[in-house]
C-alpha cells in the first residue's frame, strides 16, 4: 500500500479530503495532515510519502517551492495540486517540475479518485518496469515519430511508389500498421493569449488522453507541431464507428482538462482516410486544412475534412500572375496605404468568384502577404529584433486565430508596425553609408574622384548612392565636390600668391581653363577678381 501526506492551511480541508475518498481502496495510507508548507516540507523529507496531496498557496513554503524544494532533494513524490485559482500560471509553476495533476476547489470526489487512481497506476508501472525497458520505449517511440516526420513534414509525397510495402515499413520503423484505413486527427489547441499561456505545456499534460483513445487503434503515432498535435492512426474498417465514437470521447477528455485555464479553446481537425499508406501525406495534410475550416465554423467542436465541399482556387487564378509582383513593389516603396487597400481588395476579389470559397484560400493569401514581407526584409538584410519579434508574433498569434476576420486584422496589423519600422530602419542603414561618402569627399577631393569609386569605397549601388545622397544633403554628388573644390580654391586665392593654373591643380582640376568657368558660375567672380577683392 502507497503512503500519503495532506498539506493544507484549512484544517477542515484536510479532513474532508481524509473523508471523501475510501483511500484503501484506492491502495493508499495517510500519514499525516500539516497546515503550513515548512511543515510539510519537513515531513516529506522525514517519512518521503508516496503521494503528497497539496494546497497550492500556504503560509512559509507554497506549493510550488515545496514541488521545487522536493525535485532538488532528488524525491520521487508524486503531488496533486489544489487551488481556488484559475489562472494558468499557477498550474504551470507546479506542472514544470513534473506535476500532471490539478485540480479546483471545491474538490470533485470522482475527479480526486481519478487522479489518485491514475497516481497509483504510475507509481505501480514505476516499480515494475526496469530502466532499460522503459529506454526501450522511448527509443521504440522516437523511431515511430520519424516515421510520421519523414512521411509528411518531409514533404514524402513523391514517394507514393516505393514506400506501400506495409511489412518493410513496419520492420523498418518498428510499428505495428496493418491493412485497412489510415486517417489523421489534428487535436489544436487555441488561446486568446498565446504570450503568456504554454501550448506546448499544456500539451504535454493531455498525453494520457491521446494514448487512451490509440488503445481503439491497431497503430497510431503521435507527434507535436505548433500549438497542436498530430495523429496518424490505423485501424480496420469494420472499427470506423468506434473510431467516431472515440474522436468524440477524446474531444470531451481534452475539454474537460482545458476548462481549468482561462482563454484556451479546443479544436480537432479529422482528414481523410486513405487505405494505402504511401498517401498519409493526404490523410494528415487534411487534418490540418480541416482545423483551417475553423475560420468559417467557429461552433464546430470536430471538423471532418471530407464533410465539406469547398471550392479550391490558387490565388494566381484568381488575382493574376503580376498581383504579387506588384505587392512586391509597393513593400519596397513602403507604400502603406495602398498595401493595407490591397488586402481588403483581394480578400473580396476572392469572396465575389465564389461564395463557397474555401478558407483555405484566405490563409493562402495572408501567408503569401507574410512571406513577400519577410522575403523583403531578409534581402535588404535588415536584422533587427524588433522587426524578427513582429514576424515571430504573427506566426504564433495567427495559428490561433478562429475567424476569417482575426485573421485579417492581425495579417494587417503586421503590415501597420513593420513598414513604418522597416523603412525607418533602412533610412538608418543607407544614411550611414551616405555619410561616409561625403566624408570621403570632404578627405579626397583634391583627388581623381567618381562616383562609382566612392559607391564601390561605401558598398552602394551607384545610382542609389546619387539619389540618396541628394536627398540626404539637399546637393548633389557631383556639386558636393565641386563645392568644396571652389571653397578650397577661395582659400588659396585670399591667402596666397600661387599662380591659378597651380590652385586649379591643387583643388582637383588639371584645366585651370575649366577651374576657371566653373569659379565664375559659381562665386560670381573670376578667380582673378576674387583675389584683387578679398585678398
Amino acid at each position: 500500500m502507497f503512503t500519503f501526506l495532506i498539506a493544507d492551511d484549512e484544517k477542515i480541508i484536510c479532513s474532508m479530503i481524509e473523508k471523501i475518498v475510501d483511500w484503501e481502496k484506492l491502495g493508499f495510507r495517510c500519514i499525516g495532515a500539516v497546515n503550513t508548507g515548512i511543515d510539510a516540507l519537513n515531513c516529506i523529507k522525514e517519512k518521503i510519502p508516496d503521494l503528497v496531496i497539496s494546497d497550492i498557496r500556504m503560509p512559509g513554503l507554497d506549493g510550488i517551492q515545496i514541488i521545487k524544494e522536493v525535485a532538488e532533494a532528488g524525491l520521487n513524490v508524486k503531488f496533486i495540486m489544489i487551488s481556488g485559482f484559475r489562472q494558468f500560471e499557477y498550474a504551470q509553476g507546479a506542472m514544470k517540475y513534473g506535476v500532471k495533476y490539478y485540480l479546483l476547489k471545491p474538490l470533485d470526489k470522482d475527479e480526486l479518485e481519478k487522479a489518485v487512481q491514475k497516481v497509483n497506476e504510475e507509481i505501480s508501472s514505476e516499480r515494475r518496469t526496469s530502466i532499460i525497458s522503459g529506454k526501450y520505449t522511448e527509443i521504440r517511440s522516437k523511431v515511430k515519430e520519424h516515421f510520421l516526420i519523414s512521411n509528411f513534414f518531409a514533404g514524402n509525397k513523391k514517394k507514393e511508389s516505393d514506400s506501400g510495402n506495409l511489412y518493410r515499413i513496419n520492420q523498418k520503423y518498428e510499428t505495428q500498421f496493418t491493412e485497412g484505413v489510415f486517417q489523421g486527427v489534428f487535436i489544436k489547441i487555441d488561446t486568446t493569449d498565446p504570450e503568456q499561456i504554454d501550448i506546448s505545456f499544456i500539451l504535454t499534460q493531455v498525453m494520457d488522453y491521446i494514448d487512451n483513445f490509440g488503445n481503439h487503434c491497431d497503430e497510431y503515432i503521435k507527434t507535436e507541431m505548433s500549438s497542436g498535435l498530430i495523429l496518424l492512426i490505423n485501424y480496420r474498417e469494420e472499427r470506423e464507428q468506434e473510431i467516431v465514437n472515440a474522436i468524440e470521447v477524446l474531444y470531451n477528455d481534452v475539454l474537460d482538462y482545458i476548462k481549468r485555464f482561462k482563454g484556451v479553446m479546443l479544436t480537432i481537425g479529422v482528414g481523410v482516410k486513405e487505405n494505402n499508406i504511401s498517401r498519409t501525406w493526404n490523410c494528415l495534410e487534411t487534418a490540418i486544412d480541416a482545423i483551417k475550416y475553423r475560420l468559417r465554423f467557429t461552433n464546430v467542436r470536430i471538423i471532418y475534412f471530407s464533410e465539406y465541399k469547398f471550392e479550391y482556387r490558387k490565388l494566381e487564378d484568381i488575382l493574376g500572375i503580376q498581383h504579387f509582383q506588384n505587392l512586391k513593389s509597393k513593400i519596397e516603396a513602403g507604400n502603406l496605404e495602398e498595401i493595407l487597400y490591397m488586402i481588403d481588395d483581394d480578400i473580396g476579389r476572392i469572396r465575389i468568384v465564389d461564395s463557397n470559397y474555401s478558407p483555405l484560400m484566405i490563409y493562402d493569401l495572408c501567408i503569401r502577404y507574410y512571406e513577400e514581407l519577410k522575403n523583403y526584409i531578409d534581402n535588404i538584410k535588415i536584422l533587427e529584433d524588433t522587426i524578427e519579434m513582429c514576424l515571430h508574433n504573427w506566426k504564433v498569434i495567427t495559428e490561433n486565430d478562429r475567424t476569417e476576420l482575426k485573421l485579417i486584422i492581425d495579417t494587417k496589423k503586421l503590415f501597420r508596425e513593420l513598414i513604418p519600422l522597416v523603412q525607418s530602419v533602412l533610412k538608418q542603414k543607407t544614411v550611414r553609408p551616405v555619410r561616409e561618402a561625403k566624408e570621403y569627399i570632404d578627405h579626397h577631393f583634391r583627388e581623381e574622384i567618381s562616383l562609382n569609386k566612392v559607391a564601390d569605397i561605401v558598398e552602394l549601388n551607384p545610382a542609389y548612392l546619387s539619389s540618396m545622397f541628394k536627398k540626404e544633403f539637399g546637393i548633389s554628388f557631383s556639386d558636393y565636390i565641386m563645392k568644396c573644390r571652389i571653397e578650397e580654391a577661395k582659400e588659396h586665392l585670399s591667402t596666397t600668391k600661387e599662380k591659378i593654373a597651380a590652385i586649379a591643380v591643387s583643388v582637383g582640376y588639371h584645366d585651370s581653363k575649366y577651374f576657371s568657368k566653373l569659379f565664375l558660375k559659381e562665386v560670381g567672380l573670376k578667380p582673378t577678381e576674387y583675389r584683387k577683392l578679398y585678398s
